[in-house]
């Protein structure tokens, strides 16, 4: 690895120097600040971690753009998995396509 800065550590000190301010807004309107959005990268990370995902693992996210995504993309940076975010509205073959080139776990 590099010394280049990760998404998840530009986010980490964003959200220690603006806990309180909006982080980001979904389509459905949801406002997470970033201690909210921390929170739940955090409870997800949990979840992860409980699942099996492991530093290295890739995790294929199918999801339409929303906050889940951005929780997920924190959560698997701070685990040093690779996340591969995929639009939910992408046909099954396609999505079969990239499932196999980035064998997800």
């Amino acid at each position: 690895m590099t010394d280049a800065t990760r998404f998840h550590q530009l986010f980490d000190q964003a959200a220690a120097a603006h806990s309180d301010r909006p982080a980001l807004t979904d389509w459905t309107g949801e406002v997470l600040t970033y201690s909210g959005l921390d929170a739940r990268a955090a409870q997800a990370e949990q979840i992860l971690r409980d699942q099996g995902l492991r530093p290295g693992d890739r995790l294929l996210i199918v999801a339409e753009n929303a906050a889940s995504v951005a929780v997920l993309l924190l959560a698997a940076g701070r685990m040093d998995a690779v996340a591969v975010p995929v639009n939910a509205r992408m046909t099954g073959p396609e999505l079969q396509k990239i499932a196999a080139h980035t064998e997800p776990r």
